[in-house]
């Protein structure tokens, strides 16, 4: 009798055992299980993630095409890209232009040589656009020198300038190469205080000179595409005197225009509208052009900017062609070009 109960006891210990590993493996296989499972499906997700990037990248490309398309058709027609009112301004308004993948797109094409470009823009006429701006002779100087000082290639220090020794150890020093962003202006001698308020945010002065310049680099500013503000800056730094009724007169809003154009091709045009306006560094037609393209699904978002324009080179300074056109004088002038391409994505 004993015995038996030995026997019993041995059994039942060693059930207990059977089934304390047997759970153990099935709470081990378990948590194997949960992480292929959580794997699995993160791949899953970054693959599928990946899939849709990829169509929407390819989707923008397709619709930047589009908008390139569709801008050669304005320059066959009018033999030149004038003004947005061409209806390049709105691409894809008409519905011309569909995804087949069935992705949201919206397209964005502004002139910049609406602005005066910065790399291009003499000395002289720097200081002249401060002095506009309300700044005395000598602070406008000043101003002129040290910004100068900080985009030529070389080290030699203008009268009221500052070169590398006249900053402090711990600061950047001139690179010596046009400005790369705006936000740059922080960092030359002075122009903190003047560009931005105590916590580095920028100030009026800052936002009037974003909106007269532009970091592309160009030989001409489009008067189709200037704002009142550039156009009586142009005047000022060729000094003429600026009629208030230019604005207006150039988009024809003033004057009698035929077959719906309001733009204007030439001087010889403006004057028939009966005004006139300074000839220096002034063009009809744009050299630069942004494309920003926006395709979305879902709540994935992809964003494409394109520089759209004619490269420029020494020489073709004097080259005088059409936004299409060609030049005999000029090969790097005979078309447009994508000069450069930025991408950037946002998905979930």
């Amino acid at each position: 009798m004993k015995d038996r109960k030995l026997h019993f006891f041995v059994r039942g210990r060693r059930s207990g055992v059977l089934l304390l590993f047997v759970l153990g493996m099935m709470a081990v296989l378990s948590f194997v299980l949960v992480q292929i499972i959580n794997y699995a499906q993160t791949q899953f997700k970054s693959r599928a993630s990946d899939i849709v990037v990829n169509q929407l990248r390819l989707d923008a490309y397709n619709a930047l095409y589009a908008v390139i398309a569709e801008l050669e058709e304005y320059v066959e027609i009018d033999k030149g890209l004038y003004s947005a009112d061409q209806g390049w301004g709105k691409c894809f308004s008409e519905g011309r232009v569909e995804l087949p993948s069935g992705s949201e797109v919206e397209v964005k094409v502004e002139d910049l040589c609406g602005k005066i470009s910065l790399p291009n823009i003499p000395h002289e006429d720097f200081k002249t656009v401060f002095e506009f701006l309300g700044f005395t002779d000598v602070d406008a100087q000043t101003i002129a020198d040290c910004f100068f000082d900080w985009t030529d290639s070389d080290d030699a220090v203008r009268q009221n300038g500052a070169e590398k020794d006249d900053y402090d150890d711990y600061s950047a020093k001139p690179p010596n190469r046009p400005l790369e962003s705006f936000s740059e202006l922080r960092q030359i001698k002075d122009f903190d205080s003047l560009f931005f308020d105590e916590n580095g945010v920028p100030n009026e002065l800052y936002e009037t000179f974003t909106r007269i310049f532009t970091l592309e680099q160009f030989r001409e500013t489009n008067i189709n595409s200037a704002s009142a503000e550039v156009l009586e800056i142009l005047c000022e730094i060729s000094s003429y005197d600026y009629d208030p009724r230019t604005y207006d007169i150039i988009r024809g809003k003033t004057v009698p225009i035929t077959d719906g154009i309001s733009w204007v091709k030439n001087s010889e045009e403006l004057l028939s509208r009966g005004i006139s306006f300074p000839t220096k560094n002034i063009g009809f037609q744009t050299s630069r052009l942004k494309i920003e393209i926006t395709v979305k699904r879902g709540l994935a978002e992809y964003v494409l900017t394109a520089i759209y324009g004619t490269p420029i080179s020494s020489s073709a300074s004097n080259a005088k062609t059409s936004s299409g056109g060609t030049s005999k004088n000029a090969d790097t002038r005979s078309g447009f070009y994508i000069l450069k391409i930025s991408e950037r994505v946002d998905s979930d």
